[in-house]
């Protein structure tokens, strides 16, 4: 979103003088108005923002869990589970990209792909539990159902 920049006269103890600028009192008064109208929708624009940041969330939460299940998937049952889990960290775009095409995701909303490699590479992609797909609609519920209820119950106009 960007910012809105108002004009205005801070000088209280002497009236805008329409002689040296015969368009500056009405300016001053439109801006005055638009920004007291902003001041005045704030907690609305408010409440937006934290339901927005919200579903940025769970859709994040929804793409790692994504991206772990697919890994986890991978993984061998019996031996060599650290190599494998070194060559796909290597191949981290790869799985990325699966993972998108496969569930038909925006790449904008995936993490840094170096980033998710460096912090996966702590832990044991065996030890993750598998992503089933009552998992997967469970959070499509959340994104499609449970959060448009919420918009709903606020009766936000904008």
């Amino acid at each position: 979103e960007v910012c809105k920049v108002y004009d205005g006269s801070f000088n209280c103890d002497a009236p805008i003088r329409e002689d040296k600028n015969p368009h500056a009192k009405a300016i001053f008064e439109a801006e005055q108005k638009d920004l007291l109208n902003s001041l005045y929708e704030a907690p609305q624009r408010s409440c937006d923002r934290k339901i927005n940041e919200f579903v940025k969330r769970v859709r994040s939460c929804k793409i790692h869990m994504l991206l772990i299940g697919h890994m986890r998937k991978q993984m061998p049952t019996m031996f060599g589970a650290a190599k494998a889990q070194e060559k796909m960290l290597a191949n981290m775009t790869e799985h990325f990209s699966h993972v998108q095409r496969e569930h038909h995701l925006p790449v904008g909303d995936f993490p840094d792909p170096g980033r998710f490699r460096e912090i996966l590479s702590a832990f044991d992609l065996t030890q993750f539990p598998k992503v089933t797909a009552a998992m997967v609609k469970q959070i499509d519920d959340v994104i499609s159902i449970d959060i448009p209820n919420l918009v709903k119950q606020f009766d936000n106009p904008w």
